[in-house]
């Protein structure tokens, strides 16, 4: 079942300041082969709004940019499977 399903869990915290940097994600199951599992990701010169992008195309919504296209643009492709 694992294998077809996808959970985002994130603190919306950040570090206790509702800041948008360094916020945690855990993220569960491969949504039918498209996220590669098993391994930790860090990316702390990106926006996690790229992140928001990349989960957003794997689920069929075709958009480049997550709320603000000022946090950047773009998915981070390297998180692709």
């Amino acid at each position: 079942m694992a294998d077809n399903t996808f959970v985002m869990w994130l603190n919306e915290l950040a570090a206790g300041n509702h800041g948008h940097k360094n916020v945690p994600f855990v993220l569960l199951g491969s949504l039918g082969g498209r996220w590669r599992t098993h391994r930790v990701a860090s990316f702390p010169s990106q926006s996690h709004a790229k992140l928001l992008v990349n989960v957003c195309q794997t689920m069929g919504v075709p958009n480049t940019t997550f709320v603000d296209p000022a946090m950047g643009s773009g998915p981070l492709a390297w998180l692709l499977a």
